[in-house]
């Protein structure tokens, strides 16, 4: 029995054997496979940590925020004033010169309302045969189809022409109107004036027979806006090194020299502005009103030139000079007929500020803090010579010029994000643009909503060159605009329509 038993023992052996080596080997295998998952954890959180840290040190984070606006409220007055550019530079708003036109062809379409037509009567080659000159003793002035074309071309576009004319004609060794060189800078925008007594009277007299006779030959009855020298406090030259004390008394020459010019021109149905100083004389602003108010000089606007676009002291002083003026002279308002905001921008790059969504957003900024003040603004205007249509700055003008006057809040904007809301319940618009270094998820709420599910939702965004549609959804029930995703230097214009 014992013998029979003998080869079933040794088979249950090698049973038990062959079942020790196959549970050893999954034990091994599981281990195996725990220490891969537990590695490849730890990997995980090894380089999450690492992200989250990077993140950390770069104070990058996703922040979801909603921004609300609602239709029924006022987000301030009603934006009228004329938005423009300023044309011409030192080739001249002449007919010989084409960019002006171009410009203006671009202007047309994109629905721009005003444009300032610069001059250096100094500097520019003479018109033909002249447009001052004199017979014998008797100065005269005569018109200059190059003149007359490009006023009656920018006329027939529907544009509201203001006319920055500086300047003592017939520079030469011998000039038509002697002039007063006790003054001079190298400034490469020097524009002398004439010697006071009679060659400045009789300057003074020709100008304004020659500015009439510049409207009435786009029409009888049409008159346009003059508005004198640039900048004067610098332009006008100076006896000493500039300081504040001299650029005052630029301020006063030319006050004295634009009195008369502007009683003739008011006197013979146009409108005139007066004095065109600088974002960075914004600190004289209140002693140029002082100074036309005591010379008893009636304008029926202040003129500025913002080549600090939106610098809030300057727009600041800019008002508080306008009420002032406003308590002697009321119902004058703003001009802004030149300015920029490359500067502040792109390091003075004219190039990068109207074709980067980083330069177009400065000039936002400043748009917002104008419409701060709509009220006491007539026209805005900044120098332009592009005329590519590709750059962004067409693009955000043919939206931003056909949205609404009405402007509505927009609050809860998180650190860095920016913009403004227009329109109403027939057509709603907004912009918004992010300065912050963070992701920005919005949602923008418009309270006061009746547009329905079916309404047409538009989003452009505009990133460094780039100018597309993105998808966005109107949500009728929450009324609600999303996701908006925002990074760094963008720009989101967005349009909600019936």
């Amino acid at each position: 029995m014992l013998r029979n038993n003998k080869p079933k023992l040794k088979l249950h052996s090698k049973l038990l054997a062959l079942l020790f080596i196959l549970t050893t080997f999954i034990s091994c295998t599981d281990t195996t496979e725990n220490t891969k998952q537990s590695l490849e954890t730890n990997k995980s959180i090894t380089q999450e940590s690492a992200i989250n840290s990077k993140m950390e040190q770069l104070n990058v984070s996703v922040i979801n925020q909603t921004i609300v606006t609602n239709l029924t409220q006022s987000g301030g007055p009603d934006i009228n004033y004329l938005r423009g550019m300023a044309l011409g530079g030192n080739g001249g708003f002449v007919d010989t010169n084409t960019n002006p036109k171009t410009v203006m062809d671009l202007m047309s379409t994109n629905n721009f309302k005003a444009i300032n037509g610069i001059r250096n009567l100094y500097k520019e080659p003479k018109l033909g045969n002249g447009e001052f000159y004199k017979e014998g003793t008797v100065y005269k002035n005569r018109q200059q189809a190059d003149y007359t074309n490009i006023r009656n071309y920018a006329k027939n576009k529907g544009f509201v022409i203001i006319n920055q004319v500086a300047g003592t004609p017939d520079n030469t060794s011998n000039p038509l109107y002697p002039l007063d060189t006790s003054y001079f800078t190298s400034d490469g925008d020097y524009v002398p004036l004439p010697t006071t007594g009679a060659s400045m009277q009789a300057f003074q007299d020709n100008y304004v027979q020659w500015a009439l006779a510049a409207d009435q030959a786009l029409g009888a009855n049409y008159h346009s806006i003059w508005i004198g020298h640039q900048e004067p406090t610098h332009t006008l030259g100076t006896k000493v090194p500039t300081t504040d004390a001299t650029k005052k008394e630029n301020i006063n020459r030319f006050v004295d020299y634009w009195k008369p010019i502007a009683a003739g021109l008011k006197a013979g149905g146009a409108k005139v502005g007066g004095i065109q100083l600088p974002s960075d004389a914004n600190g004289l602003y209140q002693y140029a009103v002082d100074r036309l108010k005591l010379k008893q000089v009636d304008v029926d606007y202040l003129t500025f030139q913002f080549y600090r676009w939106g610098e809030p002291t300057a727009i600041a002083s800019a008002i508080s000079a306008l009420n002032s003026y406003n308590q002697t002279y009321s119902g004058t308002k703003i001009i802004i007929d030149r300015g920029h905001w490359h500067k502040e921008c792109c390091d003075g790059i004219i190039s990068e500020a109207v074709t980067t969504s980083k330069g177009m957003i400065d000039y936002l900024k400043g748009e917002k803090l104008l419409m701060d003040d709509a009220n006491l603004i007539y026209a805005a205007m900044y120098d332009n010579t592009q005329t590519n249509a590709n750059n962004l700055q067409w693009k955000i003008h043919s939206w931003l010029n056909n949205t609404s006057n009405k402007r509505r809040p927009l609050t809860g904007l998180p650190a860095g994000i920016n913009g403004f809301a227009l329109g109403g319940t027939s057509a709603f618009y907004a912009v918004i643009w992010s300065k912050s270094a963070n992701t920005n998820n919005i949602t923008l709420r418009v309270d006061g909503s009746t547009f329905s599910s079916s309404a047409n939702l538009v989003v452009k965004k505009a990133s460094d060159t780039n100018f597309t549609t993105v998808t966005s959804t109107w949500n009728s029930t929450a009324k609600t605009i999303g996701p908006i995703t925002m990074l760094t230097n963008e720009i989101y214009l967005i349009s909600l329509k019936p």
